[in-house]
């Protein structure tokens, strides 16, 4: 499950920082605080069904 978790964040994070280095190499502050957002949520979404599932499974 781990092993999972980090693959699956290693992978979001190369597609979701693509774009985020073109939008702050492009100057546009708005699009990079967006694209920031959401990563932060989806990376924090993600850790909290880890540890869900994790306490679940040690029950």
């Amino acid at each position: 499950m781990k092993k999972n978790f980090i693959l699956g964040t290693i992978v979001f994070s190369l597609f979701a920082i693509i774009p985020l280095i073109f939008s702050i190499y492009n100057g546009n502050a708005k699009d990079s605080i967006v694209i920031s957002c959401i990563l932060i949520g989806v990376l924090a979404f993600t850790f909290i069904e880890y540890k869900g599932s994790k306490n679940k499974r040690v029950k």
